[in-house]
């Protein structure tokens, strides 16, 4: 009875570890060997402990919501490549419109808001004319310009554009203007009125609005559909039309915001995973670390669907979605995550202490309509963020990033953005909280149309700018100007600055109207500092306030010419050059800053001699369309006796089926039997598994299973070894009680040397266990010829086997006349592939390809290529196959 009561007790536990597979079910109990089908069925099993999810290879499509949990990490299973896809397929055939014959036509089901074509993000219709393809979706001179000076909040007077609108004969009434009218905010606005061959029309009044710099594009009307990559969407009529046949094309249409939406979760970790048109989102929630996960085309407005407000961007808050508490715990992290192709922010994250370290930005935003707060690309809203070895670029607000009170900025490279609105800065600090206490260190900011950092303050308001900001060893280049800072008792030491079109450094010197007769920076210090430029004004020669010494610049029209002096600055080292005395121990020691320095003093600039540091990302990215290039290489000759080379089918004695041979008694009589089947089989390996039926009373070791025999050549003078790893599970209800040596026997031979290597294994009832063995040391040979024996003991009931491996090393150095794999030089392109896969490796001789079940599809003398169109979308293997050894990696096919 007590040990009833235990089990029961247990029982009310939920698991720590669940598994997913697209071939699961939800109603398993979500084991490794019976999987859910959807991971929202996983993450709702755990209980309050929480656990770990596994997930299977393949695409998910799913809305999942988690509320209340914490303490999961949700994972690939076995480094497979899982991806959380936010787009439906578009497979509805096409008709040619009658009244364009270039505007081909088809009725959805459901709404779309984005749009890709063979992998390629479509253009929502629009004038004037910009693609992705060039960048120029990026480019302002792909805007319409108007006339601030006769424009008004509600009315656009357009002066220029590559086309003109009066001559276009677009009527714009109905249409949306994304519209920079209020500098550094960008508005959707729905335009009201408009006479064709006019250039002005009238549109609902901005949020916010500014006399200067106006530029916008229309979207929003099948009108302006006239060119190949755009399309455009009916919400009345279901109605899709695209320009250009595409017929034969892999069609796709965003449908979903989020595929994770977390509500009142803690400890929650996302790793490794793809996602693709779709995000994550977390309100009233803390502790979420996502790591090494690609966001490719995450976020995009629903413009397309006549919704103005911003897009749904990824985004984390401890308290309400779009609000945060900095009295609340929040620690959101992002590690070395890839976030490319948005439509809005990068991500918005609400709360203190957030970290975002080694993660990629590129092409973040093309339209900056309708965004939140100072509109920005990289928003964190709270106080002690760190922002920390990242790289960006492209981004195309006017500032890149907004990131709280008090952040710690350092070791990035951040370039080129700010390119659609006015305004801004690579990195900027916009008020009195923000910059006290702030650190920005060691980044590289450069190539952009903005300054590079900036303390600001409204320009009538000067004296609620920021105070004690710490600004050091940061390189600035090819930028208007360097820094602009506002505020007082900040310091600067330390930075290098050159090919600076305006001023380098500007600490600038205005009057406080409150109180009145005081003024900025008269407590700021500069010190060690290398620029062409140093001023307290804005453009002109101006001897900064505060303390300023120790630094190297032109109080001239003319710059200094910084980059001189430095060691190969086009090639990034920033390295004082040895003749620069101006530099070399010529500046002065500041604790905690020049900390290390070599020689009698520090170098003036954000390097001394020697220094090596570097900014941005410490890893190369995996961008769209992904490329799952890593190759697994098994060291040595492979041998490989799959169940799936053949049909399933029972085993008679003695005739070899899938590579297999049954050896032994297969008395009908007795009970005993095997064969290779579908209905028992473990999940990931294929779609076949070896069972068989045993009798203890039989006679114990009666079965066994012979693989084929392998050939393979040795070099004469080194042993070899042999690993063998399967999985295998029974019925037997006490193994090992019939046996102490074991249930399973393992037998490696060679029949060259004579040699059998033996090893034992025991099982688990009703349970998938992982063997893996390694037999030692067959001698050392000129040619080997080796099988593998399974030979099954006093076992009671059905025993499964699936997902061997084997390998052998050492012993491969071949002689010089044969060729081998060169693992370093291994080529395959291009992948994901729709049609021929091309690859290249110095001896490859012959090629298989395998379906996602194990199945061979090809076996082929390799020629270079392979003709993958007869397949259906989705994941295989390619294994090329040298004389000593073989490489495989995983291949995708597209539709």
């Amino acid at each position: 009875m007590f040990f009833v009561l235990v089990l029961n007790v247990f029982g009310v536990f939920a698991q720590t570890n669940y598994y997913v597979s697209k071939n699961g079910s939800d109603l398993n109990t979500g084991s490794e060997s019976l999987p859910f089908e959807t991971i929202s069925k996983a993450l709702n099993s755990f209980g309050v402990s929480g656990g770990n999810c596994f997930i299977m290879e393949g695409t998910y499509h799913e809305n999942i919501i988690i509320n209340g949990k914490n303490n999961i990490t949700i994972q690939p299973y076995n480094n497979d490549v899982v991806i959380l896809d936010g787009t439906v397929e578009i497979s509805s055939s096409w008709t040619q419109s009658s009244e364009n014959s270039s505007i081909y036509e088809t009725i959805l089901s459901q709404d779309i808001w984005q749009l890709f074509i063979d992998d390629k993000q479509q253009v929502m219709a629009r004038w004037p004319n910009a693609q992705f393809i060039d960048d120029s979706i990026y480019n302002l001179d792909f805007w319409a310009e108007s006339d601030a000076t006769l424009d008004s909040n509600g009315t656009m007077n357009t002066v220029s554009s590559i086309e003109d609108l009066a001559s276009s004969g677009i009527n714009a009434q109905g249409a949306l203007a994304i519209a920079n009218v209020g500098s550094w905010k960008t508005w959707v606005v729905p335009i009201t009125s408009h006479t064709t061959g006019s250039n002005i029309f009238n549109y609902e009044p901005a949020p916010t609005y500014l006399d200067k710099h106006h530029y916008y594009y229309l979207e929003g009307k099948i009108d302006l559909l006239n060119t190949q990559n755009e399309w455009f969407y009916n919400t009345t009529t279901k109605k899709l039309s695209v320009w250009g046949d595409p017929t034969g094309k892999d069609i796709k249409g965003k449908v979903q915001s989020y595929a994770f939406t977390m509500n009142n979760c803690s400890n929650i970790t996302l790793e490794n995973l793809n996602f693709f048109a779709t995000t994550i989102s977390a309100t009233r929630s803390s502790d979420i670390t996502v790591n090494n996960c690609l966001f490719s085309y995450p976020s995009c407005s629903k413009r397309m669907l006549g919704v103005t407000t911003h897009p749904l961007t990824t985004e984390l808050s401890n308290g309400q979605l779009f609000s945060g508490n900095n009295n609340q715990p929040a620690n959101f992290k992002f590690f070395q995550c890839l976030f490319e192709h948005t439509d809005g922010e990068a991500f918005v994250l609400h709360g203190p202490d957030n970290i975002i370290e080694d993660c990629y930005f590129h092409h973040i935003d093309y339209s900056c309509g309708s965004l939140r707060y100072l509109q920005n690309s990289i928003i964190n809203r709270g106080r002690n963020c760190t922002f920390k070895n990242n790289t960006v670029h492209t981004a195309s607000a006017s500032s890149v990033l907004s990131l709280g009170d008090a952040p710690e900025i350092s070791y990035n490279d951040i370039s080129i953005n700010g390119m659609l609105q006015d305004d801004g800065a690579l990195v900027q600090l916009p008020g009195q909280s923000s910059v006290p206490g702030s650190a920005i260190h060691h980044n590289w900011l450069h190539d952009s149309v903005k300054y590079g950092v900036r303390y600001d303050a409204p320009v009538l308001n000067p004296e609620i700018a920021g105070t004690n900001g710490l600004i050091h060893h940061n390189v600035l280049w090819n930028l208007p100007k360097g820094m602009m800072i506002k505020g007082d008792v900040h310091e600067i030491y330390n930075n290098t600055s050159f090919d600076i079109n305006g001023v380098d450094i500007i600490i600038l010197d205005e009057g406080y109207p409150d109180p009145p007769g005081g003024s900025s920076n008269t407590s700021t210090i500069l010190r060690n500092n290398l620029a062409g430029k140093i001023s307290g004004h804005r453009q002109n020669p101006q001897t900064p306030p505060g303390i300023e010494d120790h630094n190297v610049f032109s109080t001239t029209n003319d710059s200094f010419n910084s980059s001189a002096l430095l060691t190969d600055p086009e090639n990034k080292n920033f390295t004082p050059i040895s003749s620069a005395v101006e530099l070399i121990d010529a500046g002065v020691v500041i604790a905690g800053i020049t900390d290390g320095y070599l020689g009698s003093a520090p170098d003036i600039g954000a390097y001394e001699v020697g220094d090596s540091w570097t900014a941005g990302t410490t890893w190369t990215p995996n961008f769209y369309p992904w490329s799952y290039s890593y190759v697994q290489t098994i060291s040595g000759f492979v041998i490989n006796p799959s169940f799936d080379d053949g049909s399933a089918a029972a085993m008679a004695r003695n005739i070899a089926l899938d590579n297999w041979t049954l050896i032994g008694n297969n008395a009908a009589d007795e009970g005993v039997s095997a064969s290779i089947q579908t209905n028992n089989v473990h999940a990931g390996d294929g779609s076949n598994a070896l069972q068989v039926t045993n009798v203890a009373s039989v006679g114990e070791w009666n079965i066994k299973i012979n693989s084929t025999t392998y050939q393979f050549d040795g070099n004469n003078a080194d042993p070899i070894q042999v690993t063998v790893s399967f999985r295998a599970k029974t019925t037997d209800d006490d193994p090992g009680s019939h046996n102490s040596n074991g249930d399973l026997k393992l037998i490696v031979n060679d029949a060259v040397s004579g040699l059998d290597k033996t090893s034992r294994a025991l099982l688990t009832t009703d349970t998938w266990v992982y063997i893996s063995k390694t037999f030692n040391v067959f001698p050392a040979a000129t040619n080997y010829s080796l099988s593998l024996s399974l030979q099954f003991g006093r076992l009671e009931g059905v025993t499964q086997i699936d997902g061997i491996t084997s390998s052998v090393t050492g012993g491969t150095t071949l002689a010089t006349q044969d060729i081998l794999i060169n693992d370093s030089s291994v080529f395959i392109y291009p992948n994901p592939v729709m049609d021929v896969l091309n690859y290249k490796s110095e001896g490859v001789k012959n090629i298989e390809v395998y379906n996602s079940l194990g199945q061979k599809l090809i076996s082929e003398k390799a020629v270079g290529s392979v003709n993958t169109s007869a397949f259906p979308k989705g994941s295989y293997f390619l294994k090329l196959i040298g004389v000593n050894g073989a490489v495989s990696t995983k291949i995708f096919k597209k539709k």
